[in-house]
């Protein structure tokens, strides 16, 4: 279709053509006619009036089509399994289960190196006060620890001053240990008072 013809399709579907001669013209020129159907479907469509639930009859075009397609007398197309098909296909058969055990041992490592770094404990605090050793030496019970001991069937007054002398040498130790202890202590907290009262608020 050529331009100008092009121009009077738009003029009609504006509403701009007076002559009939023109109208008459590009009744009888089929190009025109489907040209002047595609732009008033176009502008039907832009306006929202088209009426796009028509029914589409293509049955003609396709019967127009299968019998211009040469007939095939007798000629059964055969697909072509070549060996390089087979072999991918085979490799394929093979391949999928261990891809499979692949993405499990990944999703598997993934949850286990996760719940880990989850479930670390935090790390201990150290304080700067000694701790209070308060198990003896001789591995007896502390000197704070009100216990009342059984009186041990010696054989013999000797074995029960030796272990009498013991217990009381375990005592001692306890409390020199707590002694040697309580002036760092002392030092330690009147220090960290210190600095809390230093420190402005």
């Amino acid at each position: 279709m050529s331009v100008e013809k092009g121009q009077l399709v738009s003029a009609l579907l504006d509403g701009d053509i007076q002559d009939q001669r023109q109208f008459d013209e590009l009744l009888s020129d089929k190009t025109a006619r489907d040209a002047w159907q595609r732009y008033a479907l176009i502008g039907g469509v832009m306006r929202a009036d088209a009426n796009v639930g028509a029914p589409l009859d293509i049955s003609q075009r396709v019967a127009e089509q299968v019998a211009q397609e040469p007939l095939l007398q007798g000629q059964v197309v055969q697909p072509q399994i070549t060996q390089k098909g087979a072999m991918g296909r085979a490799a394929w058969r093979w391949l999928q289960p261990a891809a499979k055990v692949a993405v499990a041992a990944g999703v598997a490592a993934v949850a286990v190196l996760s719940v880990n770094t989850v479930q670390q404990p935090n790390p201990v605090q150290q304080s700067n006060e000694p701790a209070f050793i308060t198990n003896p030496i001789g591995g007896l019970n502390p000197v704070s620890l009100n216990a009342v001991f059984a009186e041990p069937q010696a054989s013999s007054p000797s074995q029960a001053t030796q272990q009498q002398q013991r217990e009381m040498q375990s005592y001692i130790i306890d409390h020199q240990q707590q002694l040697l202890l309580q002036p760092q202590a002392d030092v330690n907290k009147s220090e960290q008072e210190s600095e809390k009262q230093a420190k402005p608020r």
